[in-house]
């Protein structure tokens, strides 16, 4: 009896610590679970509050246009039409209150809950400020700053829902919506401006330069939407973009810069106002196609992290279910052998086949175990490199935006105090940032496509040697000051590959050589016959051509030739120079990868580096294995 019990005890002992594994795992599970829940439901309920906000910011763009009209030419074409735009912008103040203060949503009202109560008190205001414009009480710089810092409050916390997007399409598609929210929101400052000058029958020069700042900002924001929207989305924009309001609004614009400064240009505020509102009213009617678009997917994100949860606390259960049920087995099994204890040869059986399921219970259940701690390990990794990889692009792309802001915000300030090559420098300054930002993001979009293996590749029978006199050309600039070297004496420098992506290699190559190096110092190009080697994808030997840029710059640490080909990554010896973003030899590496051919380092013995890339001279694709 005693020899029973001590193995049962010591199966039991066994499932101890695994049970109390799974069970640590499910609670942690269940917690993140339910963690990334909460943030779709938060999600979701940003997405609505974004569509409620978006009616009550056009509402509120068109209240104060016609206000700045109504003070401006003081007819009543403006105050009956400003009466019915009132009733509006109450209704839409109410239904967004109302949403807010919903039981469903305290998750949003929770988060925001100060900004929420600044909200509501700015827009307690506004009865008074309506007052006085019915008075014609109040000037046109109060009324439109009034108006405009509520809506922008309103834009700055819909903003705030990008953090908790976690899924790229839908990041893409929030990206889209603000831009065009932007849009609408300087398009109408530029309404009310214009309908004031046109009432008064006169545009300063003063006038002249805020409407151009809004023009540039509607154009930033409408490169912006085209650049993160989808096709379709693209597609209606350009054909609205064709309607008659936008050409009236162009000429009108063009009637007032020719008349700058002067009077008499005969043009009604009215017809002003009506041509741009019907200009934002189509932006207005393309923002609403892509908010539910917002609010499908955010549903559907929401309701997959639902099934989600549930899906895993349904393996869990089973997980648990088959641990109890296994020691409730254990304990049957130790009652029938107390049973047949008497028997002495049916007692050994029982010992020697309850030893081996021990074994086999124990072995199966660490293992099971084991598996789960990995999987948990795998997922915290990969969150660890999200993270990380967040982290280098918030960074890179909040250096150049906080410089246009910076150079935006001291151009406003100070423009009327700076003279003209100043103001120059300062736009200069925009675009040169503005470039870096964009140079980024086509980079990470190359990037992205390529890892993807979603980038169409022209192969052919190319020559590189033109491509290489045709990247020499373009960084003219920087060879006038450096000795170039050619070696190809009796080589053939042609190789199967896309000739524009190898451009792109080879000048990131030869930019890289020019770059840390000094002047008058030799830079070397050398073709040569070389052999690939079999690899995943042919598994034979085949001809190729290499192509080595060696310099005599600063050079690259022995233990760091390979991770410089890694996404964000500079050498030490380069990255206070570089002035790059760490994605030119990512970008490289796949695109050379893609054409079955090698790309690599090494350092130069008479100082600087080597970076060879290797081809295939033939149509390897087509004896792929």
């Amino acid at each position: 009896m005693s020899d029973g019990t001590e193995a049962t005890k010591s199966i039991l002992a066994l499932l101890l610590i695994p049970t109390l594994a799974l069970f640590y795992i499910v609670i942690d599970g269940s917690l993140e679970s339910r963690s990334f829940l909460k943030n779709m439901d938060t999600l979701s309920q940003f997405v609505v509050f974004s569509t409620h906000s978006s009616h009550l910011i056009h509402s509120l763009q068109k209240e104060r246009g016609l206000s700045a009209g109504l003070l401006s030419s003081r007819t009543t074409h403006f105050s009956s039409q400003l009466s019915k735009q009132r009733y509006l912008s109450d209704f839409y103040l109410k239904e967004l209150f109302t949403f807010l203060e919903h039981p469903g949503n305290q998750i949003l009202s929770g988060l925001f809950e100060e900004e929420i109560r600044a909200l509501k008190k700015e827009t307690s205001a506004i009865q008074n400020i309506r007052s006085k414009v019915n008075n014609l009480n109040i000037d046109l710089k109060k009324e439109l700053d009034f108006y405009t810092k509520i809506i922008r409050n309103f834009i700055n916390l819909i903003f705030t829902s990008l953090k908790y997007a976690q899924n790229s399409e839908l990041s893409t598609s929030l990206l889209s919506y603000m831009a065009l929210m932007e849009v609408q929101e300087y398009a109408g400052i530029e309404r009310a401006i214009l309908a004031n000058a046109f009432a008064q029958n006169l545009v300063t020069s003063e006038t002249s330069q805020q409407v151009e700042t809004l023009m540039a900002h509607q154009n930033q924001h409408i490169s912006s939407f085209l650049f993160f929207a989808d096709v379709p989305h693209q597609q209606v924009f350009r054909e609205i973009s064709g309607d008659r309001a936008f050409y009236e609004v162009r000429r009108l614009r063009e009637v007032a810069f020719r008349q700058i400064p002067s009077e008499n240009f005969n043009q009604q505020a009215e017809y002003w106002f009506e041509m741009a509102t019907k200009r934002i009213d189509l932006l207005y009617s393309l923002q609403t196609k892509i908010s539910v678009q917002l609010n499908e997917k955010a549903s559907q994100l929401a309701q997959a992290a639902r099934d989600k949860m549930l899906e895993f606390l349904l393996i869990a259960g089973i997980s648990l279910g088959l641990t109890l049920m296994t020691v409730y087995m254990i304990q049957r099994l130790r009652q029938n052998y107390l049973l047949l204890e008497g028997e002495i040869t049916e007692r050994r059986q029982v010992e020697k086949e309850l030893k081996k399921y021990e074994e086999q219970l124990g072995e199966m259940v660490a293992k099971r175990t084991e598996a789960l701690l990995q999987a948990k390990q795998e997922a915290e990794l990969a969150n660890s490199a999200k993270s990380e990889f967040l982290a280098n692009i918030t960074h890179e792309l909040r250096t150049p935006l906080h410089a246009i802001l910076s150079a935006s915000q001291k151009g406003v300030r100070w423009i009327d105090k700076d003279d003209r090559e100043r103001k120059i420098r300062r736009f200069s300054q925009i675009k040169e940032y503005g470039e870096r930002l964009l140079a980024l993001v086509s980079d990470l979009l190359d990037l992205s496509k390529l890892e993807a293996r979603k980038t169409t590749f022209q192969m052919q029978k190319t020559d590189l040697k033109p491509l290489v006199h045709t990247a020499l050309q373009i960084m003219e600039e920087l060879t006038s000051n450096r000795i170039i070297r050619f070696s190809a004496e009796g080589i053939d420098t042609t190789a199967w590959c896309d000739d524009t992506r190898l451009l792109q290699v080879i000048l990131n190559l030869l930019s890289n050589a020019f770059k840390f190096t000094t002047e008058n110092t030799k830079i070397l190009i050398v073709f040569q016959n070389s052999v690939l080697s079999g690899n995943q994808y042919n598994l034979r030997e085949v001809p190729a051509l290499s192509l080595k840029v060696i310099d005599e710059g600063v050079g690259i640490p022995e233990e760091e030739l390979q991770s410089i080909f890694d996404q964000f990554t500079q050498s030490s010896k380069t990255k206070t120079k570089a002035g790059g973003t760490g994605l030119g030899l990512a970008i490289c590496r796949e695109i050379v990868e893609a054409h079955q051919g090698r790309i690599w380092a090494e350092q130069n013995p008479a100082g600087g580096s080597i970076f060879t890339l290797q081809l295939p001279r033939e149509n390897t694709f087509q004896h792929t294995n």
